[in-house]
């Protein structure tokens, strides 16, 4: 597929991935971009920046402050997307939050205390998975009446195929997002082939995402906002450009990262092995609370951690350990370690083959 004389909508474009794939859209020969979100001023600037890039000579870009958990709005807005456009060729359901979700509380918290983490719960899974519903309700019928090719991109995560403790909001809304996806997808070639369907699951990418996590303590959000800005091996342009090359291939699965490469290979090996090591914290007295990253380093002993590696932790060893080492290819340090390593390699290989 190709991105020239389509019109693009993008939802969640104020900041992120969503506002790298407006303007390389643009930058792609769109003829149309129509970008939604809550934050109006960052939104405007997105516009701005598709503008500069657009190598379109009629190229218009739209904007619209829409709540995408709200079907209404999302219906209205696309009434004004067909107005202005005519036909939507590309759909980017992209918005989406991130929040603590807790399911098991410690004695004694309160009631107050656990019905705010309801409330981030809810709030997440309306965002994130009845967003990404509403967003197909709205625009899916117009795209199979009005385009001639389409795709339709659903934003999942790693989190649709693997989690961690307290996370199961955004989890159970990027596992809702696959199914509803892989769903569409079977519909549309039944129905609609002219339309493509593509789910996405990015991995560490830094959207600024973690920094706004909905969470009690909004100290503990910064720290792994920190830390993820460490972690995260792809910036979001780079993974706008993953997105496009796996869209423009007409691939209906795109992982985005090497680090989500390596785990949807890690979960396929061992479904179970991958959270077994969990038990065995949990007896060593190991309580996650994603947002305060210090208070279990004390309880994570020598014999919690040969627990953890006999357990499962050595299982997942092998996966995650060459993610660092993709890393140091935006050093030029990294790029030179990178490259003697390949070049030794291939020396090694070619003495190899020699003697063979």
């Amino acid at each position: 597929m190709r991105f020239e004389n389509k019109v693009a909508v993008v939802t969640g474009a104020a900041s992120g991935m969503g506002r790298a794939l407006a303007v390389q859209l643009a930058s792609h020969g769109a003829r149309g971009v129509a970008i939604c979100d809550v934050v109006v001023p960052a939104l405007e600037e997105t516009a701005a920046q598709c503008r500069k890039a657009a190598t379109h000579k009629s190229f218009k870009v739209t904007t619209a402050r829409v709540d995408v958990s709200s079907r209404e709005q999302m219906e209205q807005w696309r009434d004004a997307v067909v107005l202005d456009f005519g036909v939507v060729d590309l759909l980017f359901n992209n918005a989406g939050i991130n929040a603590v979700g807790r399911m098991v509380h410690a004695p004694g918290t309160s009631k107050e205390e656990m019905v705010k983490f309801e409330h981030m719960w809810d709030r997440c899974f309306a965002i994130d998975f009845f967003g990404v519903l509403n967003g197909c309700r709205a625009f899916v019928p117009v795209m199979v009446a009005g385009s001639k090719e389409g795709c339709v991109v659903n934003t999942a995560s790693v989190n649709a195929f693997w989690t961690w403790p307290e996370h199961s909001a955004y989890t159970a809304a990027k596992h809702a997002v696959k199914g509803l996806t892989e769903s569409l997808h079977i519909e549309m070639q039944l129905k609609a082939p002219h339309i493509k369907v593509a789910c996405l699951f990015p991995g560490g990418v830094r959207t600024g995402i973690a920094a706004g996590t909905l969470s009690h303590n909004t100290s503990g959000v910064a720290t792994i906002a920190g830390l993820f800005e460490q972690v995260a091996d792809l910036s979001s342009e780079q993974a706008a450009e993953w997105i496009l090359d796996g869209v423009a291939r007409g691939r209906h699965r795109i992982l985005v990262g090497y680090d989500a490469w390596f785990l949807d290979k890690m979960v396929r090996v061992g479904p179970e092995t991958v959270y077994t090591f969990y038990e065995s914290l949990g007896r060593s007295g190991f309580v996650s609370d994603p947002t305060d990253v210090t208070a279990n380093r004390h309880k994570l002993g020598l014999v919690a951690a040969a627990k953890f590696l006999y357990n499962g932790g050595w299982f997942m060893l092998p996966f995650l350990a060459p993610i660092p080492l993709f890393k140091l290819r935006h050093s030029t340090a990294g790029q030179l370690a990178l490259g003697g390593l390949a070049a030794a390699t291939a020396v090694g290989v070619g003495k190899l083959g020699a003697k063979l």
